[in-house]
């Protein structure tokens, strides 16, 4: 059987899916972990299935701890991804028993400050941000004692969402202005997610502030990258769409803003399941912005919509089962 290195952070490539964070009942994108948005991901059950069969495969072997931490990680996002109730649980747990394998290698530094931002994107999930904000700066700590440059860029970008979910945000923009400057400097490196990612973050931070002007010119760099690393009707593209949308709304320009946002629910209405948390948190931002323009019929046409979606944990509200949401008011 044959153990993959991870990449800072862990599963990067997928860490782009589940995002949001709720200002004044408006949830907008911001990036965590979740292997099966893609629409080329087997499905969470399927891959749960997988790596329970490699960790069973893996104990028989005796493979090392670090490898063995790996494997929970893996096991952990596939959890987290999930949309069955009971797995959020069964994904701490996981996370847990990876972060105590791949503690005992020293040569596992990098995933393990990787294991952490996933565990911070679940404590995201769970609105337990002071959770999410004590790992990811630990996870900063670590790549910062490695001199990993990519890596602190990373984390960077990272520890911005987690400060743009606690309203704080100007250091969400500088972190996340950071972290873009340093992936987009990098010639030829792989992490078009993490430079996007970092993009997405700043673009709602400037926009929070009086400085949606900067925002939109950052749209406009974030409009090129996506164009050049990803499909037509990918995730990403309706990522683009709403926040280029949140913007457009924010500068005035209300007929653009609506058919970005419109365009962006289109295509996560055809690549995401019904009760996706990215498609609630995208139309919790569309009907924020018809609330905004005193469109009240549409906004009670969508409330009943929202209402019906199945939400991500038993007993919990819209409110609750979004993913990474806090309120910003």
């Amino acid at each position: 059987m044959m153990i993959r290195a991870l990449k800072p952070p862990f599963a990067l490539k997928y860490r782009l899916q589940l995002l949001t964070a709720l200002l004044a009942g408006l949830l907008f994108f911001q990036f965590a972990v979740a292997q099966g948005v893609r629409s080329d991901a087997p499905e969470p059950s399927v891959r749960i299935a997988q790596d329970l069969k490699l960790i069973q495969e893996g104990e028989q072997l005796g493979l090392p701890a670090a490898k063995m931490g790996y494997l929970w990680a893996t096991l952990a996002a596939a959890y987290q991804d999930s949309a069955d109730s009971g797995d959020a649980g069964k994904a701490l747990e996981a996370y847990e028993r990876a972060l105590g394998l791949l503690g005992k290698d020293p040569a596992a530094r990098s995933n393990y400050a990787t294991t952490l931002d996933n565990l911070g994107s679940l404590y995201l999930e769970s609105k337990r941000v002071a959770e999410a904000a004590t790992v990811r700066q630990k996870a900063l700590t670590i790549r910062k004692e490695m001199g990993d440059p990519m890596g602190i860029a990373i984390s960077e970008g990272h520890v911005a969402e987690v400060e743009l979910s606690q309203h704080r945000f100007k250091d969400a923009e500088k972190d996340s202005l950071a972290a873009y400057a340093t992936l987009s400097a990098t010639t030829g490196h792989p992490d078009a997610d993490a430079e996007f990612s970092a993009l997405v973050t700043l673009i709602y931070a400037q926009c929070m502030q009086p400085k949606c002007g900067e925002g939109m010119r950052n749209a406009e760099k974030m409009l090129a990258l996506v164009e050049k690393a990803y499909p037509p009707e990918s995730v990403e593209r309706a990522h683009v769409s709403m926040a280029l949308g949140f913007a457009q709304w924010k500068t005035g320009a209300a007929e653009e803003a609506e058919r970005s946002m419109q365009e962006g629910l289109r295509i996560l209405r055809a690549q995401l399941r019904e009760h996706s948390p990215i498609l609630m948190a995208a139309m919790f931002q569309y009907r924020d912005y018809l609330k905004a323009m005193h469109r009240k019929p549409d906004v009670k046409m969508l409330d009943r919509k929202l209402a019906d979606m199945k939400p991500r944990e038993p007993d919990a509200s819209c409110m609750g089962c979004t993913v990474s949401v806090h309120a910003l008011r």
